[in-house]
């Protein structure tokens, strides 16, 4: 019987030290979940930015106007020259 007293009261300390171990690593654990959940949340938000950003600067009532502002014109097609460009192999183009 004192065996056994003596077992527990020397496993109290450790079941105890256990208990409050593990509460420090779910507590770590979770401000870094909620670090990263905030993180993700900012780059969302930059994300829907850029790509509103995207859609408005190609949008073509402003390519239409930023070409008005510079006063280009549209090209005749028969002032266009296209050149094709074929991939020579890898050994020097034989």
């Amino acid at each position: 019987m004192k065996k056994l007293l003596v077992c527990i009261v020397m496993v109290i300390p450790v079941v105890f030290f256990a208990n409050v171990w593990q509460a420090f690593r779910y507590d770590s654990i979770r401000r870094e979940v909620l670090a990263l959940e905030r993180e993700q949340h900012r780059l969302l938000e930059q994300n829907k930015r850029a790509i509103a950003g995207i859609g408005a600067l190609s949008s073509p009532v402003r390519l239409i106007e930023l070409a008005a502002d510079l006063e280009l014109e549209r090209v005749r097609r028969d002032r266009l020259i296209r050149v094709d460009i074929t991939q020579q192999g890898a050994a020097g183009g034989r």
